[in-house]
């Protein structure tokens, strides 16, 4: 259940299904591997987590990146 108590996602949208969270601290492994992904050249830094024995990858990449990459315009 969402904060609105009714099972929906926090953004709606066409083809994602979009949950949102917000803490004091982003993990440091997702944001010591971002770095380690950015080279400062023109390639956007993706950090792909894996948990062992699962088959399904976590992809993170800085929201100014999703915003270029999607066109989509940040209104915070």
């Amino acid at each position: 259940m969402g904060p609105s108590g009714v099972d929906t996602n926090d953004v709606s949208h066409e083809s994602f299904a979009i949950e949102c969270k917000y803490r004091s601290k982003i993990p440091s492994l997702i944001k010591e591997g971002l770095e380690q992904a950015d080279k400062k050249d023109k390639r956007t830094p993706l950090l792909f987590i894996r948990e062992k024995c699962s088959p399904k990858d976590v992809v993170c990449m800085w929201a100014k990146d999703f915003y270029e990459w999607f066109g989509v315009k940040n209104e915070t």
